[in-house]
């Protein structure tokens, strides 16, 4: 009997892997197997072992809402949509980003552990980083941005403030989002628009 095509199962069972490493369950092979309706012999056949399975599925976790973001920035962007830029804030910390962020969080913590992982976490935020310092020169390009500040530490910052923010306040208040994403906002704005006065009312 033909094996069932790689292209097939390896996206579902990584993205088994991701929601369960994202909700804060535990990964066996044995419970995505059952979950996807196949054996654990598939499973362990295409990842070799637990491990791999696991650090595939950090890295689906690790992924998993960038590219929506990065597509909101860049319009809000090149149309010099500050508000636009406020609104996505607010949605990087709306309740419903808690657990990948804290996910975010375990990866790494676990990561130190793990050289494999590590390397797959630096990978994911060495890429992602880059992604955002082009996305900034591009807009400094279009003249939707200006700073003289280093285009690399202000990406690595983006990145890093709403992962610090999961490890420091996991549980804030609505009250606390709303002053954080207006905190956040002011400092992007701060660093990225030149007309802008966050002491202005």
């Amino acid at each position: 009997m033909a094996r069932p095509p790689k292209d097939d199962w390896v996206p579902k069972m990584r993205s088994s892997a991701a929601a369960r490493l994202a909700s804060g369950a535990d990964v066996r092979v044995m419970d995505i197997a059952e979950e996807l309706g196949t054996s654990p012999a598939l499973v362990h056949f295409y990842f070799g072992d637990r491990q791999h399975l696991v650090e595939e599925g950090w890295k689906e976790v690790l992924e998993q809402f960038v590219e929506d973001d990065l597509t909101r920035i860049a319009d809000a962007a090149e149309r010099i949509d500050w508000e636009a830029v406020a609104v996505l804030v607010r949605d990087i910390l709306a309740p419903r980003r808690d657990a990948t962020h804290l996910a975010h969080v375990r990866a790494a913590a676990e990561g130190q552990r793990s050289e494999a992982l590590g390397e797959a976490v630096a990978e994911v935020h060495d890429r992602t980083i880059a992604r955002w310092r082009q996305l900034l020169l591009d807009s400094i390009e279009r003249g939707a941005a200006a700073t003289d500040l280093d285009p690399e530490a202000i990406a690595t910052l983006v990145v890093a403030v709403p992962l610090g923010l999961a490890a420091v306040r996991p549980a804030p208040t609505a009250r606390q989002r709303r002053a954080l994403a207006t905190a956040y906002t002011a400092m992007l704005r701060a660093v990225l628009d030149p007309d802008y006065d966050p002491h202005a009312g």
